[in-house]
Protein backbone atom coordinates (compact mmCIF):
# COMPACT_ATOMS: atom_id res chain seq x y z
CA UNK A 1 0.00 0.00 0.00
CA UNK A 2 1.14 3.27 -0.77
CA UNK A 3 0.67 6.72 0.31
CA UNK A 4 -1.16 5.89 3.80
CA UNK A 5 0.89 8.75 5.61
CA UNK A 6 3.96 6.11 6.56
CA UNK A 7 4.76 4.17 3.13
CA UNK A 8 6.03 5.09 -0.04
CA UNK A 9 4.26 7.87 -1.54
CA UNK A 10 2.88 6.21 -4.51
CA UNK A 11 4.14 7.69 -8.07
CA UNK A 12 2.44 10.76 -9.77
CA UNK A 13 0.50 9.16 -12.08
CA UNK A 14 -1.93 7.59 -9.13
CA UNK A 15 -3.24 10.91 -8.81
CA UNK A 16 -3.95 11.90 -12.34
CA UNK A 17 -7.17 12.25 -11.35
CA UNK A 18 -6.93 14.27 -8.35
CA UNK A 19 -7.30 18.10 -7.90
CA UNK A 20 -7.13 21.27 -5.19
CA UNK A 21 -9.02 23.24 -7.60
CA UNK A 22 -10.82 21.67 -10.17
CA UNK A 23 -10.46 22.12 -14.06
CA UNK A 24 -13.00 25.20 -14.31
CA UNK A 25 -11.07 27.20 -11.35
CA UNK A 26 -7.01 25.65 -12.81
CA UNK A 27 -8.63 27.49 -15.97
CA UNK A 28 -9.46 30.99 -14.32
CA UNK A 29 -6.50 30.92 -12.40
CA UNK A 30 -4.04 30.30 -15.47
CA UNK A 31 -5.73 33.16 -17.28
CA UNK A 32 -5.17 35.69 -14.08
CA UNK A 33 -1.73 34.60 -13.96
CA UNK A 34 -1.00 36.32 -17.37
CA UNK A 35 -1.93 39.75 -16.13
CA UNK A 36 0.45 42.18 -15.48
CA UNK A 37 0.50 42.48 -11.41
CA UNK A 38 3.00 43.48 -9.38
CA UNK A 39 2.79 40.55 -6.65
CA UNK A 40 0.51 37.62 -7.66
CA UNK A 41 -0.97 36.42 -4.38
CA UNK A 42 -2.46 32.92 -4.02
CA UNK A 43 -4.35 32.64 -1.07
CA UNK A 44 -5.73 28.97 -0.90
CA UNK A 45 -5.84 26.61 1.70
CA UNK A 46 -3.38 23.89 2.35
CA UNK A 47 0.78 23.62 1.71
CA UNK A 48 1.38 23.80 -1.65
CA UNK A 49 5.67 23.25 -1.55
CA UNK A 50 6.70 19.45 -0.77
CA UNK A 51 7.84 18.46 2.51
CA UNK A 52 8.89 15.16 3.16
CA UNK A 53 8.33 14.37 7.01
CA UNK A 54 10.41 11.42 6.98
CA UNK A 55 12.67 10.57 10.38
CA UNK A 56 16.01 9.52 11.11
CA UNK A 57 15.35 6.15 10.99
CA UNK A 58 13.17 6.37 8.15
CA UNK A 59 14.73 6.10 4.37
CA UNK A 60 11.22 6.61 2.40
CA UNK A 61 9.78 10.30 1.88
CA UNK A 62 6.79 10.17 4.10
CA UNK A 63 4.31 13.20 2.75
CA UNK A 64 1.23 13.94 3.81
CA UNK A 65 -1.97 13.26 1.74
CA UNK A 66 -3.77 16.19 3.02
CA UNK A 67 -1.49 19.08 1.21
CA UNK A 68 -0.73 19.39 -2.57
CA UNK A 69 1.77 16.30 -2.13
CA UNK A 70 -1.55 14.48 -2.35
CA UNK A 71 -2.39 16.09 -5.75
CA UNK A 72 1.30 15.70 -7.64
CA UNK A 73 0.29 16.25 -11.22
CA UNK A 74 -1.75 19.30 -9.87
CA UNK A 75 1.04 20.75 -8.57
CA UNK A 76 2.83 20.33 -11.70
CA UNK A 77 0.11 21.75 -13.47
CA UNK A 78 0.20 24.92 -11.04
CA UNK A 79 3.84 24.89 -11.34
CA UNK A 80 3.98 24.44 -15.17
CA UNK A 81 1.07 27.53 -15.69
CA UNK A 82 3.26 30.02 -13.37
CA UNK A 83 6.92 29.31 -15.52
CA UNK A 84 5.14 29.69 -18.60
CA UNK A 85 3.65 32.50 -17.70
CA UNK A 86 7.35 33.62 -16.89
CA UNK A 87 6.52 34.94 -13.23
CA UNK A 88 8.85 35.50 -10.60
CA UNK A 89 6.49 37.56 -8.32
CA UNK A 90 4.27 34.29 -6.71
CA UNK A 91 3.46 34.64 -3.38
CA UNK A 92 1.24 31.86 -1.82
CA UNK A 93 -0.38 32.05 1.67
CA UNK A 94 -1.61 28.99 3.18
CA UNK A 95 -2.56 27.45 6.21
CA UNK A 96 -4.21 24.38 8.08
CA UNK A 97 -0.75 23.00 9.32
CA UNK A 98 -0.93 24.32 12.62
CA UNK A 99 2.91 25.24 12.59
CA UNK A 100 4.39 27.89 10.67
CA UNK A 101 6.13 27.71 7.39
CA UNK A 102 8.33 30.10 5.24
CA UNK A 103 9.67 28.27 1.90
CA UNK A 104 10.07 28.18 -1.66
CA UNK A 105 7.83 26.29 -4.00
CA UNK A 106 10.38 23.91 -6.47
CA UNK A 107 9.98 24.03 -10.10
CA UNK A 108 10.63 20.29 -9.65
CA UNK A 109 9.57 18.34 -6.64
CA UNK A 110 12.79 15.83 -7.13
CA UNK A 111 15.14 19.01 -6.98
CA UNK A 112 14.97 20.97 -3.89
CA UNK A 113 18.22 22.82 -4.42
CA UNK A 114 17.24 23.80 -7.84
CA UNK A 115 15.14 26.62 -9.69
CA UNK A 116 12.24 27.67 -7.35
CA UNK A 117 8.79 29.15 -8.41
CA UNK A 118 7.71 30.92 -5.79
CA UNK A 119 7.37 31.86 -2.43
CA UNK A 120 5.07 30.47 0.67
CA UNK A 121 4.18 31.67 3.78
CA UNK A 122 2.07 28.96 5.90
CA UNK A 123 0.76 30.56 8.75
CA UNK A 124 0.12 28.06 12.18
CA UNK A 125 -2.95 28.36 14.23
CA UNK A 126 -4.01 30.50 16.81
CA UNK A 127 -4.96 28.12 19.37
CA UNK A 128 -5.12 24.39 18.05
CA UNK A 129 -2.26 22.12 19.13
CA UNK A 130 -1.69 24.16 23.15
CA UNK A 131 1.35 25.87 23.61
CA UNK A 132 3.57 24.83 20.98
CA UNK A 133 7.28 23.31 21.45
CA UNK A 134 10.32 22.42 20.16
CA UNK A 135 9.45 20.19 16.99
CA UNK A 136 10.69 16.65 17.52
CA UNK A 137 13.11 15.39 14.66
CA UNK A 138 13.65 19.47 13.27
CA UNK A 139 17.70 18.82 12.29
CA UNK A 140 16.35 15.89 10.54
CA UNK A 141 13.00 17.58 8.73
CA UNK A 142 15.07 20.69 7.90
CA UNK A 143 18.16 18.55 5.81
CA UNK A 144 15.48 16.83 4.16
CA UNK A 145 13.76 19.70 2.94
CA UNK A 146 16.69 22.47 2.24
CA UNK A 147 14.12 24.72 0.50
CA UNK A 148 12.13 24.62 3.66
CA UNK A 149 13.73 28.12 5.62
CA UNK A 150 11.49 28.15 8.89
CA UNK A 151 9.33 25.35 10.45
CA UNK A 152 8.23 25.86 13.91
CA UNK A 153 5.45 24.93 15.86
CA UNK A 154 4.00 27.67 18.23
CA UNK A 155 0.85 29.50 18.19
CA UNK A 156 0.46 32.85 16.45
CA UNK A 157 -0.09 34.52 12.98
CA UNK A 158 1.98 36.56 10.29
CA UNK A 159 1.53 39.65 9.06
CA UNK A 160 2.31 40.86 5.15
CA UNK A 161 3.34 44.16 4.54
CA UNK A 162 3.49 44.57 1.13
CA UNK A 163 5.05 47.94 -1.59
CA UNK A 164 5.99 47.48 -4.72
CA UNK A 165 9.50 46.73 -4.27
CA UNK A 166 9.36 44.49 -1.80
CA UNK A 167 6.96 42.04 0.06
CA UNK A 168 8.13 41.65 4.22
CA UNK A 169 5.93 38.98 6.51
CA UNK A 170 6.82 39.04 9.96
CA UNK A 171 6.31 35.98 11.93
CA UNK A 172 4.85 36.54 15.28
CA UNK A 173 4.36 34.01 18.11
CA UNK A 174 3.38 33.66 21.29
CA UNK A 175 5.25 31.66 24.54
CA UNK A 176 1.49 30.53 25.36
CA UNK A 177 -1.82 29.99 24.68
CA UNK A 178 -3.24 28.29 27.58
CA UNK A 179 -2.81 31.11 29.61
CA UNK A 180 -3.46 34.49 29.27
CA UNK A 181 -0.56 36.55 29.64
CA UNK A 182 1.40 34.09 26.92
CA UNK A 183 3.97 36.75 25.34
CA UNK A 184 4.29 37.61 21.79
CA UNK A 185 7.34 37.75 19.65
CA UNK A 186 8.14 38.04 16.59
CA UNK A 187 10.22 34.10 15.59
CA UNK A 188 11.50 35.49 11.91
CA UNK A 189 11.03 38.05 9.55
CA UNK A 190 11.45 37.50 5.78
CA UNK A 191 11.58 39.60 2.41
CA UNK A 192 11.11 39.14 -0.80
CA UNK A 193 11.36 40.81 -3.87
CA UNK A 194 9.47 40.74 -6.94
CA UNK A 195 12.02 39.61 -9.78
CA UNK A 196 12.89 36.18 -7.83
CA UNK A 197 11.21 33.49 -6.02
CA UNK A 198 13.63 33.67 -2.86
CA UNK A 199 13.84 34.59 0.45
CA UNK A 200 15.81 36.87 2.44
CA UNK A 201 15.96 37.09 6.11
CA UNK A 202 14.81 40.04 7.91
Amino acid sequence: VCEDGKRKPCPPAAHDGATVLGEEQEKWLDQGLGGNAQWNLLAQQILVMPFDRRKADQTDPNLATDTWDGYRPARARLIESIRRHRLSNVVIASGDYHKHFAGTVPLREDDLDGDMVATEFLATSISTNGDGGPIEGHETLMRNNPHVALFEDQRGYQIFDITKERWLTEIKGLDQVSRRDGKLSTIASFAVTPDRAKLHKG
